[in-house]
């Protein structure tokens, strides 16, 4: 929620079509496909004496899904907040001994592609609209990068 209000605040449209794109992909993929196919405990059930101050979650461990969302979001913006705030999370969920390392790094990739993924798909259908919206008024200026 903090950002789309950051998005629609700056005027980073791109950010949010390609930001929630990516997440609309990722979430589910990680949790409904990759979740039950991989069938991993999480480390807070698997090894005696970890607790997980939260509670250890219901679902299954690999891949985290928290990692493979704001990684999605981080690529799909190229923000270096939101990348630090990736890194942070992912950390965080092995932190609390809710994931295995691998978990995280697994949701980092997968939500890394989907999300560059995103960006590039929102930034080729920005440049394409731009182009088509100057030749319809009769203007041909050069284009600006859809991501600024």
């Amino acid at each position: 929620m903090l950002f789309a209000g950051y998005a629609v605040l700056r005027r980073r449209w791109a950010w949010l079509v390609a930001g929630g794109l990516a997440v609309a992909v990722v979430d589910p993929l990680c949790a409904r496909v990759l979740k039950p196919a991989v069938g991993r405990e999480r480390p807070c059930r698997a090894l005696a004496g970890v607790e997980a101050p939260n509670g250890c979650g219901a679902a299954q461990s690999m891949p985290s899904v928290h990692a493979a969302n704001t990684a999605a979001l981080a690529a799909a913006t190229g923000s270096p907040l939101l990348i630090g705030i990736a890194a942070l999370t992912g950390a965080s969920r092995v932190i609390t001994g809710v994931h295995w390392p691998s978990d995280v790094i697994v949701g980092w990739i997968v939500g890394g592609v989907v999300g560059g993924a995103a960006r590039g798909g929102v930034g080729v259908a920005t440049r394409a609209a731009m182009r088509r919206l100057r030749r319809r008024r009769g203007r041909e200026t050069p284009e600006e990068p859809p991501w600024t």
